[in-house]
Order: structure tokens, then sequence, then C-alpha cells
């Protein structure tokens, strides 16, 4: 009987070379890996603001904004201060920064603010008052030719105060209240006080209704009232004027008072112009006294605080 003999060998591997591969393969592992999670090109810095990115999505969006932070799975891109996205790594191309000729155009600047046009000062004419009162925490302090220096404030926005003095020794005390009836006619009232320093026993004053028809940069008024002398005689007070604002820092004002008194009537009349801004405001003109129609220059200066 015939023997079949098989020779077989069986291949034993280096373990030098199996080392080696493993090696070179883990590296190949890390390379493909660290590929595909660099979505960002390395000159994009995250959460910086001077620069432009460019988001390109897997199926053809373009996105243009900052790009705030990566993780592994997902990037966050800023399109707008109120609106950030959140982009599955996976359906990210690329983000690079913008090229200047596809990014977007800025923003139209904010157009500048107009200043605010500066208050005529509508509370008074040149004598008169007018139905127009002082916002609530404003005040003025005005000087008229020097001799009568008074301080206005208002106590509300329907209430005003003011106290003066009239060189050399007269002692000024007022209080006006005023309300609006439709947004170009007010009304009011008021009271002023004098009084004789150092005594401050003999007294006069001027009790006073106001009616203002238009806006404080156009307007007519009229005041009728009484006053009392220090003797205590009584008479009817009136007047009659407006004022008409021409520019953005003038106008024109004219005003008329009567005064009726049992001894003979007094007539004011004066004219003038003013220059203001929004804290000064200087008002010059002329008045005269009936039966004297001699023209008197006067000036007014007022300091808003």
């Amino acid at each position: 009987m015939d023997t079949i003999v098989f020779k077989c060998s069986i291949f034993v591997p280096n373990m030098e070379l199996m080392k080696s591969l493993s090696v070179i393969l883990s590296f190949c592992c890390l390379l493909a890996v660290a590929a595909s999670g660099q979505t960002a090109d390395n000159k994009v810095i995250e959460g910086d603001t001077s620069q432009i990115h460019e988001l390109r999505s897997l199926r053809g969006d373009v996105l243009y904004g900052m790009l705030l932070r990566q993780t592994d799975d997902s990037l966050f891109f800023q399109i707008r201060p109120d609106l950030i996205l959140r982009y599955p790594l996976a359906a990210v191309q690329s983000v690079r920064l913008a090229p200047e000729k596809t990014r977007p155009a800025p923003a139209d600047p904010e157009p500048p603010r107009l200043a605010a046009k500066p208050d005529p000062g509508s509370e008074n004419l040149l004598f008169s008052p007018t139905a127009f009162g002082l916002p609530a925490g404003k005040g003025e302090f005005r000087t008229f030719n020097v001799l009568w220096n008074q301080v206005e404030v208002g106590l509300s926005d329907h209430f005003s105060f003011s106290g003066g003095l009239v060189l050399p020794a007269l002692l000024s005390l007022g209080i006006k209240a005023t309300t609006p009836v439709s947004p170009t006619t007010h009304i009011g009232s008021g009271v002023n006080i004098f009084l004789i320093l150092p005594e401050i026993s003999a007294s006069a004053y001027h009790v006073y209704g106001v009616f203002t028809k238009g806006t404080r940069d156009n307007y007519l008024n009229l005041t009728f009232g009484a006053a009392a002398s220090f003797e205590g005689s009584l008479a009817p007070v009136f007047s009659g004027g407006g004022a008409w604002r021409f520019s953005s820092n003038w106008r024109a004002m004219a005003d008329v008072t009567l005064l009726a008194h049992p001894d003979g009537s007094i007539v004011v009349p004066s004219c003038s112009a003013s220059w203001f801004d929004a804290k000064n405001r200087v008002d010059f003109g002329f008045l005269a006294f009936s039966p004297f129609p001699i023209p008197i220059p006067c000036a007014r200066y007022a300091r808003r605080f």
C-alpha cells in the first residue's frame, strides 16, 4: 500500500513588523478623523468680530456671519446679533473668511438724530403770563432790566411757583395753574403778590385768568383779572397779545396791558423780539406808558435749569 505524504507550512508573522503596521494604521486613522473634523479654515478665529466668515453647507447654502464655536459634532454660527444657528458638522462643507467681493454690504448707518428744537420760553410774554406752564422739575431764572430778578420752578406739569426781588426793596411771590383743553387751547389762573421790605406788611396783588390759543411756537393770549394797590383800591386788568416764532432761534412778541383804575386808566403797549437756545433766552424791545407814549428800551435775560 502506497503512502501519500502532504507537506504544509505555517506562516509565523514577524512581531516587529506587526507592531510597525499597527502604528502606521493608527496614525492614518487619526489623520482621517482630524481631516473630517477640520471644517473651518485655519485663518478663521472663533468669535472674532473683526472677521466676516462664510459658511457653505453640503446642500448649497451660503451664509455670512461669525463662527462662534465648534464642538465634536456641531458648530454655532451667528448671522445676526439676535440669531445664532447650530449646524451639524456632517452638513457643513467649509467655513472660511468671506472673500471681499462676496461680503454683504454694511448696513446703512443710523441717520444722525436732529437736535431738539429749543423751547422759546412760552410761559410769559414780555409782561403778561400765558396758559403754558413749566414742566415738572424744570426752572428758569430771569431778570428784567436788572431791576426785577425772579426764579420760577415747575412743581408739576400744571403748577409753578415763582419768587423774586424788585429792586430796591420789593419782594414778589407768585403761583400759576395751567391745563390744556385741547392740543391748541390752554387755560390757566394765578396770583402775584408784592410785599415791601423789610416790613412785609403793605402789599399789592394781581389775580388773573388766562386763555391761550395756539402752540408754544405761535399763539394768541388774553388775560383778565384785577389788581389791588397798596392803599387797597381795586382795578380791573386786561391784556392781549401773542407770539410768532419765525425761525429756529427767533420769535417776535407783542402785548398790550390795560389797567382800568378809577383815577385814570393806564395802557402799556410793548413790542419785542427773542433770541434763544436750549438754555438761554434774550428778550429785547420797547414799551410805553400812557399818557406818555415815549418808547422805553427794555431787555430781559432768562436761563433754564
